[in-house]
């Protein structure tokens, strides 16, 4: 028996898309079979077609402000890290942390 679909239930859909779906399959018509067949498992009435979209755009949303977010990261950790001849072959975070033990960091 399947119950009616909640804003709760659309909710805790679109977080599992999110981490779940999203990273492994780019393709929309998937991510919809996806999230058809989570309401299957979950004994859920699917939501109509323009609560199914709202779901899945959340969904997408989400995925990729954690994945670009992710990459940022990454990125500015690389770039922070890397050796640099202007600064005698030590990296910018090196030159930061010394610049603010050594006293001499200018002061706002």
């Amino acid at each position: 028996m399947f119950r009616p679909s909640t804003v709760a239930d659309e909710k805790a859909l679109a977080e599992w898309l999110a981490v779940e779906v999203c990273p492994a399959e780019l393709v929309e018509d998937r991510q919809r079979e996806a999230l058809l067949a989570g309401c299957w498992a979950r004994k859920i009435e699917p939501p109509g077609r323009t609560r199914v979209e709202k779901v899945l755009v959340a969904a997408r949303g989400k995925w990729e402000k954690t994945f670009c977010q992710a990459d940022l990261d990454a990125i500015a950790h690389e770039l922070n890290h890397r050796p640099r001849k202007t600064h005698g072959y030590r990296t910018p975070a090196e030159v930061y942390a010394d610049l603010l033990n050594s006293g001499d960091a200018l002061t706002a």
